[in-house]
């Protein structure tokens, strides 16, 4: 009779010992960005067994599928935990499989921006910190955004998605040079964006705030998190978790006005003028008179003359920091 079984009328043996199940976790990595990978394997096995897990099955993301069909990969092989390793893009995919399917995810940054790991307040650096939150059993149930550019495929964020100025910051940023210098790559790359001439922008929303008139703008952006690179708090009232997106327009004119406007951001609206309008949303279509470039979480999506997004309220468990 084997461990777990019991005698004749469901009685256990005198003497026999019962381990619980180890349980199953997974870690969809992105190797581009996952340095020292034996090295980590090992630490991640060795703690795993402090807080009743098995040692990690590791799945590697490719360039056709950066991690949504790995996070379904895991949930189909059971695991009750699955842990994205990588910058904010491997985060969102993880997040797209993941999203109401009640499997908490995990977080250990690995990218330039670590946009929602900031917003969590996860460690950047400290790996075995990182590993300890994510076994850990302390949660957030976040939100997840859905934002369509013009007919393409619908795309996952958890943080921003955008179009116009940090969309083209994005795009202008050099892959060698962030790795070089990391998210400071990101001030070169918004630098040049500034450069860009404005654009208008028609927003209509589910809420009250938009008037349907066309509003000048250099940055289109829809926040789920309000936390940027250095610490910037761009949306001081807004939390992953409050229910509703955050929908901006800046709509700075000229030297004066961007120094205005960083000011106000920058002192969290203390000082400078905020040219910027700002409404709450659930679903929002914001049609463009020109092409500007999007983005998502990061990631330039290319030009677009329309952004629509929607977001599917408390739907994503998080492991956060205790």
């Amino acid at each position: 009779m084997g461990v777990g079984q019991t005698g004749e009328g469901g009685a256990k043996e005198a003497g026999q010992v019962y381990a619980r199940p180890m349980k199953k976790v997974s870690v969809v990595y992105n190797p581009i960005k996952v340095p020292n990978l034996e090295e980590r394997v090992a630490v991640a096995a060795q703690l795993a067994g402090e807080f009743g897990y098995a040692a990690p099955d590791w799945i590697e993301t490719s360039v056709d599928d950066p991690g949504e069909a790995m996070g379904r990969q895991a949930l189909e092989s059971g695991a009750e935990l699955v842990i994205a390793m990588g910058g904010d893009g491997t985060v969102r995919y993880v997040a797209a499989a993941l999203k109401n399917q009640g499997v908490p995810m995990a977080i250990v940054p690995q990218g330039t921006g670590n946009l929602l790991a900031r917003n969590l307040d996860i460690p950047l650096t400290d790996y075995e910190a990182q590993l300890r939150i994510a076994y850990g059993n302390t949660e957030r149930t976040l939100d997840v955004g859905t934002v369509e550019f013009d007919d393409r495929k619908p795309e996952t964020f958890l943080v921003i998605a955008g179009a116009g100025l940090d969309a083209d910051t994005m795009a202008n940023t050099s892959d060698n040079l962030k790795k070089l210098v990391g998210w400071v790559a990101y001030v070169e790359g918004g630098a040049r964006a500034m450069l860009a001439r404005g654009f208008r922008v028609r927003v209509e929303n589910d809420e009250p705030g938009p008037d349907g008139h066309e509003h000048h703008a250099r940055s289109y952006m829809v926040c789920n998190c309000g936390i940027l690179q250095a610490g910037v708090v761009l949306v001081p009232e807004a939390e992953p978790d409050d229910g509703h997106m955050d929908t901006l327009v800046l709509s700075p004119r000229g030297p004066r006005g961007w120094a205005a406007l960083v000011t106000d951001i920058v002192t969290r609206h203390r000082r400078g003028h905020r040219q910027m309008r700002h409404w709450i949303t659930h679903e929002a279509t914001a049609s463009f008179n020109r092409e500007v470039e999007g983005q998502v979480d990061g990631d330039a999506m290319g030009p677009t003359r329309r952004m629509k997004t929607s977001m599917d309220t408390q739907s994503l468990l998080v492991r956060v920091p205790a």
